[in-house]
């Protein structure tokens, strides 16, 4: 029964429940203000700073020197298209190398999986996520999928689990890579892909970072292991709904959880405190961090009230370069309608990768 509900799920989930394409405009599906609820829809949260409880939170350990390369492995710095060949088909990758790479310091590498239908360049476009990183000291792979579309489900599509692993294996072969700290994020479809990832190949991956759709672990095709995750989510998404439900177009019994349930089912698989520390950052946000998880690990989570499918930050943008207008998603696009509100209060891209850089693998 699972192995037909994770075929099912995967064959509907691009083409329903993960879309960067188009939507219906979203309904106010936000509930409205209660005694216990602030402005914003909110619940009011008791102060839990270490200050007021007389508690130490605990903190991930401190990242270990970075070990180096010898003999070095230079390259030079920026963004550029790379080609490989992939299963008979060639396959393109942006690749952005940080000024701060000097070949024989081992950085960070982050994966940046893009949404349905769109592309490398369109991503980072939108999203920013390379530069950050860039800035931060780490290398970042930004993949093309096939026909703008990922394959995480054995069987089906592309085998981009293999493509992923592989081109893990093709950039620590020519850069200076820390095999601890590798991690992936995705937007969208992207984000599914991303947590499957996390699932299948969670012996290379330290952490994942979900905007805008959630994988959760009952989805895996393994039994998914403790994990840092960093989740991201609108609660008037209009295509990844925040209360869950029916997928469209699958069987009635294929359900998505609400995504704080997704986000606790996680929580749970790691190891972590069953109840959150919760604080509400500013009148758009809110954020869950679940703590005394397995081997340091932390789950948490950023609540945009009234939020869509966005990358929250991001702002609209022009085409990406060599691209008109008419080739940028729907969500980049000034005026775009359908996919509902970019929150401007917090900035995932920033948020992500200083979560990636506190969590390398556990005991490295």
């Amino acid at each position: 029964m699972r192995k037909l509900l994770l075929t099912m799920l995967a064959a509907v989930m691009t083409l329903s429940g993960c879309s960067t394409d188009s939507a219906e405009d979203a309904g106010d599906d936000s509930a409205a203000g209660s005694s216990t609820s602030s402005t914003f829809g909110f619940p009011d949260v008791t102060d839990t700073s270490d200050a007021a409880t007389g508690t130490t939170a605990v903190q991930p350990p401190e990242p270990a020197p970075a070990p180096t390369c010898d003999p070095a492995k230079p390259a030079e710095p920026g963004q550029t298209t790379e080609t490989t060949s992939f299963n008979g088909r060639d396959r393109t990758y942006l690749l952005t190398v940080p000024e701060s790479y000097d070949g024989v310091e081992a950085v960070p590498l982050v994966f940046d999986y893009h949404g349905l239908s769109s592309t490398a360049q369109q991503q980072e476009a939108y999203t920013g996520l390379a530069t950050a990183a860039a800035e931060a000291g780490a290398v970042t792979v930004t993949p093309d999928g096939v026909s703008g579309n990922w394959g995480f489900y054995p069987g089906i599509g592309e085998d981009d689990m293999a493509f992923t692993e592989a081109l893990v294996a093709t950039v620590s072969e020519q850069l200076c890579i820390d095999a601890n700290r590798v991690y992936a994020a995705g937007f969208s479809t992207g984000s599914i892909m991303a947590g499957f990832v996390g699932c299948e190949l969670g012996d290379t991956f330290a952490a994942v970072a979900h905007v805008s759709s959630l994988l959760p672990p009952d989805f895996c095709v393994t039994e998914p292991g403790a994990t840092s995750l960093i989740v991201f989510h609108g609660t008037a998404d209009p295509i990844a709904a925040y209360e869950g439900g029916s997928v469209p177009g699958a069987p009635a019994f294929v359900k998505s959880p609400a995504v704080e349930e997704g986000i606790a089912a996680w929580a749970a698989v790691s190891g972590c405190d069953p109840d959150p520390g919760e604080e509400v950052v500013n009148e758009e946000v809110r954020h869950l961090t679940y703590t005394g998880c397995t081997d340091s690990h932390t789950v948490e989570a950023y609540f945009v009230q009234d939020g869509g499918h966005t990358w929250p930050g991001a702002e609209p943008a022009a085409a990406a370069p060599g691209e008109d207008a008419a080739g940028v998603p729907a969500q980049q696009q000034a005026g775009a309608t359908g996919l509902g509100y970019t929150t401007q209060a917090v900035d995932a891209s920033l948020l992500i990768i200083d979560f990636f850089l506190a969590h390398p693998r556990p005991g490295e």
